[in-house]
């Protein structure tokens, strides 16, 4: 063979060797599609490669179709063009585990559960999955132990017996693992509220008795170390010293660690209107002697804000509103706020001023309104200066105040009458819900004394206002609310006392059912301010998830005088109640006693 034949075989061996590499190394890149177990028989004799249709036809009870098909691949597959009678057989099989799984998460641990494969007259395979869930799990014994540095703490005791009291899978509910899960994290947070922040589980079992249908459950927990509150160290401040965000701490360094002082804490920050964000969480890794910092990030929230708003209230109609805040006003640290608010009854315009919070826990501010009001047949013009000093302290609140109010008041088709009072109040309020912001249990009480002396006003008085409110959860997603009010203005005769500090009734905040502040002294088409009201209210709300309830409602009250009796009026009717961040939202329809037209009322957040 000549050297030139030689040349030629070696190039066609190599182009060929080139050609097989690149051969393997495409099929290496191509996707690969999934496993597949080769089927004991293929229905129909069909291709196993080529893609099929097919159907699922499900055969369980109807509360249990949902799981089983969000959590079956045999439904993901519905729509896909890459099935083969492989992969579909593959699916059909591997379905029944699923099943056996998902009814399992809900506490069916003996079930029945079958599938079969077979073609329909029209080529489509049909996969009928049926399940038989079988009894129902149900939670039998339970235990739990509390160790670690809890052992040698007086309160151990009282703090297992909460954590039992606490427990939300009672004997003889069904068994589900989201429940059970959850049941963990809350026993986990409850302990973690006051002086033990980082608890962990240890031990963790839930022992299955298919044949008795029952659950064991036990749980033990390590309580961790027992730590408090070191000092505060601030990031991300620009503008503001430390100082300004450890104003507003509601603990003290070396106080023991409790959670909702954190939850405090941060709302006050974001309230303050300082910070636009704000972080704190307990360095636990950090501790030493039993002292741990506080870590707190902050966002700065724009010294200057311009806020538009418009909305829609029963009482007021359409409302629109402007406010412009300086949040740091020749940065100084002094808040001022402008606003001004229009409605159908109402239109006022005010300016405050805030200090700066002190180390002592206190806000102090100075400020000015204007308001006009004509609300049943009664208009109204009020100039009020005030003067204010509260604590920051939201559980057991106090507050200093003054007010400087001059009115001038004109019923419909009658002479303007014209009164000023300088009142000096004192108010404390008292608060136990388990949630300052969305409460679902505790109280709340509030006194408020004020003294108009006659040198300072067109008719010497005081003034009293007392409010209560108390929630009680009845049963599992059951609430009970209850409320109670009284106030009284002490002076010899209405006239001469603004009717800023005189009381009227009816609304979305009081007695529903009837149209805003028209309960009080009529005088033909005009109704007045009086010197006594009474209120009281009685509320059922069944919570159909987490979030959303409906509930039933009494209210009864009235406002009068000294000189007259009081004729209680009720209003009843029912409503939707929501969870929200910004507070319970409500929506009531409500009837007045003797009354076949209902009104429509809406209020959000807490009432005090």
């Amino acid at each position: 063979m000549s050297l030139a034949q030689r040349l030629l075989l070696f190039i066609l061996a190599g182009a060929g060797a080139l050609w097989q590499a690149a051969a393997m190394a495409q099929n290496n890149a191509a996707p690969s599609a999934p496993a597949q177990a080769r089927p004991t028989d293929d229905p129909d004799g069909a291709d196993s490669d080529k893609p099929v249709r097919f159907r699922i036809e499900l055969v369980a009870p109807g509360e249990l179709r949902a799981l089983i098909r969000n959590n079956v691949d045999l439904y993901r597959w519905r729509n896909s063009d890459a099935v083969t009678s492989e992969l579909l057989s593959r699916l059909a099989r591997e379905a029944v585990d699923e099943v056996r799984a998902a009814l399992a998460t809900e506490g069916y641990f003996s079930p029945v559960v079958e599938s079969a494969l077979k073609a329909a007259p029209d080529g489509t395979q049909v996969v009928t999955l049926s399940a038989q869930p079988g009894p129902r799990t149900r939670i039998g014994a339970f235990a739990i132990d509390l160790r670690g540095d809890i052992d040698t703490d007086p309160s151990r005791d009282e703090r297992l017996k909460a954590l039992r009291g606490g427990w939300k899978l009672r004997e003889g509910k069904p068994f589900r693992q989201e429940d059970w899960d959850r049941a963990k994290r809350g026993a986990l947070e409850l302990l973690s509220q006051r002086d033990y922040p980082t608890p962990r589980v240890t031990d963790s079992r839930a022992e299955i008795n298919p044949p008795a249908a029952s659950a064991s459950l036990g749980l033990r927990i390590d309580s961790g170390p027992k730590l408090r509150f070191g000092a505060i160290d601030v990031q991300g401040l620009a503008r503001y010293e430390p100082a300004r965000v450890r104003n507003f701490a509601a603990f003290r360094y070396g106080d023991d660690w409790d959670r909702e002082k954190i939850t405090r804490f941060q709302r006050r920050l974001t309230a303050s209107g300082y910070f636009a964000s704000a972080q704190i969480e307990l360095d636990s890794d950090a501790a030493k002697d039993g002292i741990a910092p506080v870590k707190v990030r902050v966002i700065e929230a724009p010294p200057r804000q311009l806020e538009l708003g418009g909305g829609y209230s029963t009482n007021a109609k359409i409302t629109a509103s402007a406010s412009w805040r300086d949040q740091n006003l020749f940065g100084s640290g002094l808040r001022w706020r402008n606003d001004l608010r229009v409605d159908a009854l109402q239109q006022s315009a005010s300016t405050t001023f805030e200090l700066p919070e002190t180390g002592g826990g206190w806000v102090r501010s100075l400020g000015a309104e204007y308001k006009h009001t004509d609300v049943q047949q009664l208009a109204t013009d009020d100039l009020t200066f005030s003067g204010r000093i509260r604590s920051l302290e939201e559980r057991k609140q106090v507050e200093w105040g003054v007010q400087d109010i001059h009115e001038r008041a004109t019923p419909s088709g009658e002479l303007t009458a014209r009164s000023h009072a300088t009142l000096f109040e004192y108010g404390r309020t008292w608060r136990s819900y388990d949630d300052l912001l969305a409460p679902t249990r505790g109280g709340a009480l509030q006194a408020v004394a004020g003294v108009a002396p006659g040198a300072v006003a067109t008719r010497s008085l005081a003034r009293v206002i007392v409010r209560s409110q108390w929630l009680q959860p009845l049963m599992d997603k059951l609430d009970l609310s209850l409320r109670a009010e009284g106030g009284a203005v002490l002076s010899s005769s209405r006239t001469g006392v603004p009717q800023a500090l005189l009381f009227r009734m009816g609304g979305d905040t009081d007695l529903r059912g009837y149209a805003y502040q028209s309960v009080g002294i009529r005088k033909g088409d005009v109704v007045s301010g009086a010197r006594r009201y009474l209120l009281g209210s009685v509320e059922v709300t069944r919570w159909i998830t987490d979030s959303l309830g409906a509930a039933g409602f009494v209210d009864g009250g009235d406002a009068f005088d000294s000189d007259q009796p009081l004729k209680l009026k009720t209003g009843y009717g029912f409503g939707i109640r929501v969870r929200t961040p910004i507070g319970p939202v409500r929506a009531d329809l409500a009837w007045a006693e003797r009354s076949r037209s209902p009104r429509l009322h809406f209020s959000v957040g807490v009432q005090f």
